[in-house]
């Protein structure tokens, strides 16, 4: 089991070629990972930073990477992209800061084009490859290290004939994605591939109050949701594992507030609360399902720290998995 403590974190601007290191400065962070095919948003504010300083990241620095993790543990890329917005301020006319906005993938998802002609008999995996490697109109997309097993697990929809592609690379992309039934994203710049129904193959993280889970994880509409300690081992697609005691399956009930209220005030709420019951009844809401092996698939994290203060946290948003089904089909409907 890993370390939680003693935190580390490495923050450094450049313009791929040569970088700043920020990392002994005082800054917070936050970042949202997800199985969509727009970029991921980070966020991080840096504390008075010299204004020579602020020059140079604004005048020079166009890449952003964030390395978190513990002394004595994981440490990870957990952000990698290209700077969008820089904004100065101060905070109680004490603390200067510089508030970095940033987006992974952001150039290729919004300027990527591709132009290139296929073969008939093009498989998946070239064509894919067609979309996301370099040529002369983008500067292409490295895959994640496992994609190429999700991409070689598809059946074999050959081209029956030759096809040009022209156009935004993230269009091609999304209808390769649809065609072969894959979540296609951008995850730290590698291009990412997950069946609809599947997981990323790879160890689950373990995810128990002694391994870096915080509070009671919940269920809802949206899937399973847990805090845990931040940990750059969990990706996007890949799965976790909770104990199912762990879980709290309560649904929560809504409270009243028509004490002490008017007769009318409370008659509107009564009429209010009957028709939402009504339409409950309608369209029944669904709860994410669970798992006695406690395998879930992560759907959303979101990593929020503070180098200097408390915040260093990871959350969750997951599905159930069967991992005694086939990868490509193991995902657990809502019921």
């Amino acid at each position: 089991m890993s370390m939680l403590f003693g935190r580390k974190a490495t923050l450094i601007v450049s313009d791929g070629s040569k970088g700043l290191d920020l990392s002994q400065f005082h800054f917070t962070f936050k970042i949202r990972h997800a199985d969509t095919q727009t970029p991921n948003p980070f966020s991080v504010t840096i504390y008075n930073l010299a204004p020579a300083t602020v020059q140079k990241i604004q005048g020079e620095f166009t890449k952003i990477v964030l390395e978190a993790g513990y002394e004595h543990g994981d440490v990870g890329i957990i952000f990698q992209g290209t700077i969008k917005q820089i904004n100065r301020s101060r905070q109680k006319n004490v603390d200067s800061v510089l508030e970095i906005e940033a987006a992974d993938g952001d150039e290729l998802y919004n300027f990527g084009l591709v132009n290139k002609t296929l073969a008939a008999g093009s498989t998946p995996s070239q064509q894919f490859d067609a979309i996301t490697l370099p040529s002369a109109y983008s500067d292409g997309l490295p895959h994640a290290r496992d994609v190429k097993k999700v991409i070689d697990a598809i059946a074999a929809q050959k081209l029956p004939r030759g096809k040009v592609m022209f156009g935004m690379v993230r269009d091609h992309a999304r209808d390769w994605a649809a065609k072969n039934n894959v979540r296609w994203s951008i995850q730290n710049g590698e291009a990412v591939l997950v069946p609809v129904t599947g997981y990323l193959p790879g160890e689950a993280v373990a995810l128990w109050p002694e391994a870096g889970l915080i509070g009671t994880p919940t269920v809802s509409d949206k899937g399973v949701q847990a805090r845990i300690l931040l940990n750059p081992r969990v990706r996007i697609g890949g799965l976790v594992q909770i104990r199912q005691a762990d879980i709290d399956t309560t649904p929560a009930k809504p409270q009243s507030n028509t004490a002490g209220a008017s007769p009318a005030t409370a008659t509107a709420k009564a009429t209010t609360k009957a028709t939402a019951k009504s339409t409950a009844k309608a369209t029944p809401k669904t709860t994410a399902k669970t798992t006695a092996a406690g395998f879930y698939r992560v759907l959303v994290c979101e990593h929020s720290g503070d180098n200097r203060g408390t915040d260093w946290y990871s959350d969750l948003t997951c599905v159930a998995v069967d991992t005694s089904a086939p990868p490509d089909s193991s995902v657990l409907a809502a019921g």
